[in-house]
């Protein structure tokens, strides 16, 4: 008789534990859906004679960069937009040119 009461007693333990673990394998599976939306951004680059020259960005009469000396193989970040470019080099101006950047574009700028 004892031995069919341990046997109960053991199967009884067995199933409390497969049901404890079977209900936390379960509640431990989750799906899970995200979205990342990711900032609007342009980009200008220079190239060319870039000794000595200062760029000069405004969006609407509001200046966005003033007399910033640019390096050759750089990507300069900007909201997309259209922008007036200016590049001076001694006072003088050699390059002017209004620029519509896309979401994800990137414009070149020769700078002679």
């Amino acid at each position: 008789m004892m031995l069919a009461a341990k046997k109960i007693q053991v199967m009884t333990l067995v199933l409390i534990g497969a049901s404890l673990l079977a209900g936390t394998m379960t509640g431990c599976h989750q799906s899970r859906e995200e979205t990342f939306q990711l900032d609007a951004v342009a980009h200008f680059t220079f190239s060319g004679n870039l000794d000595d020259a200062l760029v000069a960005v405004s969006q609407e009469g509001q200046a966005i960069w003033t007399d910033l000396e640019v390096k050759d193989n750089v990507r300069y970040e900007i909201a997309p937009g259209t922008y007036d470019v200016k590049v001076h080099r001694d006072g003088v101006m050699v390059v002017h040119r209004k620029v519509y950047l896309g979401d994800g574009n990137m414009t070149e700028i020769r700078i002679p």
